[in-house]
C-alpha cells in the first residue's frame, strides 16, 4: 500500500485538510431583526471522511458583518458516516444588508481524486434600520482603523482589523473548547446530615409500621379481647357494689360481689363465669385465700339470711378488689 500526497494543483485557498465526501446545509435565525442584533448561522456538514480535520465553512464576504469564531459538534451516524454542525454568531453592522453571504467549504474527494468546493446560497434577511448611535457603535465594533505615520508625505496607512479578532462588548463569543472545570455543588444525597436525616426518618417509619401491625394483632387476640371484656364487667360489678352499699341493699351487694369473683376466676382458669362454684375455689385456691373466705361468707349469709354490718360489707368490697387484682 502506498500513500500519496495531496495534489497541490488547483488546491482551494480555504482547504483545511478535510478528505472524504460531504454535503453542506445552512440555516440562519432569526431572519428578522435590526442592525446590531446578533444572528446565529448554523452550518451542517454530512457525509463520510475525517471529521476531526473538518473546519467550519467560511463566509465568502464579510463586509458589513462582525464575525465570531464558530463552535462545532460531531455526531457519528455509523458505517463511516457522520455529521458535524457548526454555529457561528454574526452581527450586521451596516444598513442595507439583505442577506447573509454564502459560505464555502472545500475538501478533497479521494474517489474523484480532485478538490471540491461547496458554496451555499445566501440566506435572505429582513433587517430594519437602527438609530444612528446603534449603527455607529456596531460599525466601531466591527472595524477600528489603525493609523500609522510613514513616508515623506506623512500618509496614514488605514487598514481594517479582522472583525473576528475584535472583542465582543455585548455578545460573548462561542467557545468550541471546554474551559477549566470548577468543582460543582455537592449533591444533597451525599451530605452526611441528609443521610442521617433520611436514616432517622426510615427508622421512625419502620417503628411506626411495627407498632401498627402489633396493635392490629393484639386487637384480634382472643385472650386480650376477653381480658378487656372481663375488666369492663368487673368495673360494672364494683360500681354496683358501691351503689348497693349506699342504699344498704345487701342482696344486690352479694350478687355483684359473687359475680365479680366468678368473672375473674373464670377468666384465669378458662371457665365460664357462671360455672365457677365454691368447690372450684376450695380446690384451686389455698386454704388461707381471702377470696375463699369472702365467697364462703357470702354463700352462708345468703342461705341464712344474715345481715352483715356496713363496715363488714365495705371490708368485703376492698378485700375482693385487692385479691382479684392479685389473682393470676
Amino acid at each position: 500500500m502506498s500513500v500519496l500526497d495531496l495534489p497541490t494543483e488547483n488546491r482551494p485557498a480555504d482547504f483545511s485538510g478535510a478528505i472524504g465526501t460531504f454535503s453542506l446545509a445552512v440555516a440562519t435565525s432569526p431572519l428578522d431583526g435590526k442592525v446590531g442584533d446578533p444572528i446565529t448561522l448554523k452550518m451542517q456538514l454530512n457525509g463520510s471522511g475525517n471529521f476531526s480535520l473538518v473546519k467550519a465553512p467560511i463566509l465568502t464576504e464579510n463586509k458589513g458583518w462582525k464575525v465570531y469564531p464558530a463552535s462545532g459538534t460531531v455526531k457519528e451516524l455509523g458505517s463511516g458516516k457522520g455529521e458535524k454542525t457548526f454555529e457561528q454568531a454574526l452581527i450586521p453592522t451596516e444598513q442595507g444588508l439583505t442577506a447573509v453571504p454564502p459560505v464555502r467549504f472545500s475538501y478533497f474527494d479521494p474517489k474523484a481524486e480532485k478538490y471540491v468546493t461547496l458554496i451555499s446560497d445566501p440566506v435572505s434577511l429582513n433587517l430594519q434600520a437602527a438609530d444612528e448611535q446603534t449603527v455607529s457603535q456596531a460599525g466601531t465594533r466591527a472595524a477600528t482603523p489603525a493609523a500609522q505615520t510613514g513616508g515623506q508625505g506623512g500618509k496614514q496607512d488605514v487598514s481594517p482589523k479582522n472583525p473576528a479578532s475584535q472583542p465582543a462588548r455585548h455578545l460573548a463569543p462561542l467557545k468550541p473548547e471546554l474551559g477549566e472545570l470548577a468543582p460543582t455543588i455537592q449533591p444533597l444525597y451525599q451530605k452526611l446530615w441528609f443521610q442521617l436525616l433520611m436514616a432517622g426518618a426510615l427508622l421512625c417509619l419502620l417503628t411506626a409500621l411495627v407498632l401498627y401491625f402489633r396493635q392490629r394483632r393484639l386487637a384480634r387476640d382472643p385472650s386480650i379481647l376477653r381480658r378487656k371484656e372481663v375488666a369492663g364487667r368487673l368495673a360494672e360489678h364494683y360500681e354496683g357494689m358501691r351503689k348497693a352499699l349506699a342504699v344498704q341493699d345487701q342482696e344486690v351487694f352479694h350478687l355483684h360481689c359473687r359475680a365479680a369473683i366468678q368473672e375473674r376466676t373464670g377468666e384465669v382458669w378458662g371457665l365460664a363465669p357462671e360455672a365457677v362454684t365454691l368447690a372450684d375455689l376450695e380446690q384451686r385456691l389455698p386454704d388461707e385465700s381471702l377470696l375463699r373466705t369472702v365467697f364462703t361468707r357470702l354463700e352462708q349469709s345468703g342461705y341464712a339470711g344474715e345481715q352483715l354490718a356496713q363496715a363488714d360489707l365495705e371490708e368485703i368490697l376492698q378485700t375482693t378488689r385487692n385479691e382479684l387484682d392479685k389473682l393470676a
